[in-house]
């Protein structure tokens, strides 16, 4: 299993609601929530979110961090596991959602 961050900004009145429904879903993986202090703009709140993780040494003993949106799903991690577990050149793994 993976490890699961979660970087949280929604308005104060949906934050109970979203971090139930971030429990549920990932129970059976070992979830972090972090809770920002306001609601931001999208492209703001994602800098952030990766601001906040570099100042805050979120990532520290990890080999491999994968940021995705809310509204991604993977479904098919073959390419990416390959990648991080054989290439030892591969330092980051950009991956087209369209």
């Amino acid at each position: 299993t993976a490890d699961v961050v979660v970087y949280l900004n929604p308005e104060e009145k949906e934050r109970e609601e979203a971090m139930s429904i971030l429990k549920h879903t990932f129970r059976d993986q070992d979830l972090t929530i972090h809770v920002h202090g306001k609601a931001e703009e999208r492209q703001s709140g994602a800098m952030a979110a990766l601001s906040d993780a570099t100042r805050e040494g979120w990532f520290s003993g990890y080999d491999w961090v994968i940021r995705v949106n809310p509204d991604v799903i993977i479904r098919d991690d073959t390419f990416m596991l390959n990648a991080m577990q054989n290439d030892p050149d591969a330092t980051g793994l950009l991956i087209n959602c369209s």
